[in-house]
């Protein structure tokens, strides 16, 4: 490595810096100083997340939660002060301090600093609630729409319904009966769709009132002398001899 820093210092005509060399030790400086830039909203962001940890008790889902967002912030400050403190500047940045915003890692230049102070966290919230707000018009304007499609496939499907029962009135056999009635018990499920739909709707949409076609599905009458037990195949005697083997 060394041989291959010497070749090319020969061929830029560069002169290899030490340790105490005032390019050296500038740059470790504005290294420094950036390392310290990076790291500092992670440390803002852990500060917050302790003030919220403090509300809630140990063993809480929330509690673990912000228990798990802090160990993410200190590593993600500990991988940024390893690398600076690997590159072998005399003046490094100690990791338990850097965890700490009151730390006197941060301090020089807190105090002074006119730069965003609100943690990371805060402003998300912000930009999200302001995105909200902006949306706002737009999902109400959205929300109204599908509740007028809505409402007008209800209609167009009683219509379609009340139809078809009518083409119906006069069933010719059982099994136009009974596609009368599933037809008739249907009609009426989406009427009591549209009835609920202008209750919440109507503050929002104008619902427009609907028009129920009920009909009453005819069948054959009953006999007079129609008994149940007409057809059944046991008799008196039958009985008599089953109650006769359970007394033996």
């Amino acid at each position: 490595i060394d041989q291959r820093l010497q070749r090319a210092e020969d061929s830029h005509n560069q002169e290899r810096w030490t340790e105490n060399s005032p390019q050296f030790v500038e740059s470790c400086k504005e290294l420094q100083d950036k390392a310290i830039e990076k790291i500092r909203p992670y440390a803002r962001d852990r500060q917050f997340l302790i003030s919220l940890l403090r509300k809630y008790n140990n063993g809480q889902e929330t509690y673990k939660n912000l228990q798990d967002q802090i160990k993410k912030t200190d590593a993600k400050i500990k991988k940024v002060v390893r690398s600076f403190n690997g590159l072998g500047c005399a003046d490094t940045i100690d990791e338990g301090a850097a965890l700490s915003l009151q730390s006197n890692v941060y301090s020089y230049k807190e105090a002074t600093s006119n730069g965003e102070t609100l943690p990371a966290a805060i402003r998300r919230q912000l930009l999200d609630s302001h995105h909200m707000q902006m949306r706002a018009r737009e999902e109400i304007q959205m929300c109204t729409e599908e509740m007028s499609l809505f409402c007008s496939y209800l209609r167009e499907k009683e219509a379609f319904l009340n139809n078809n029962i009518e083409l119906l009135n006069n069933p010719a056999n059982d099994f136009c009966i009974g596609l009368r009635a599933h037809l008739l018990e249907e009609s009426l499920r989406v009427t009591s769709k549209i009835d609920e739909c202008s209750r919440l709707f109507s503050s929002y949409i104008n619902v427009p009132h609907h028009h129920v076609k009920s009909g009453i599905v005819e069948t054959s009458p009953v006999p007079e002398d129609f008994s149940l037990f007409d057809e059944c195949p046991f008799s008196e005697s039958d009985s008599e001899d089953s109650e006769s083997n359970d007394e033996m």
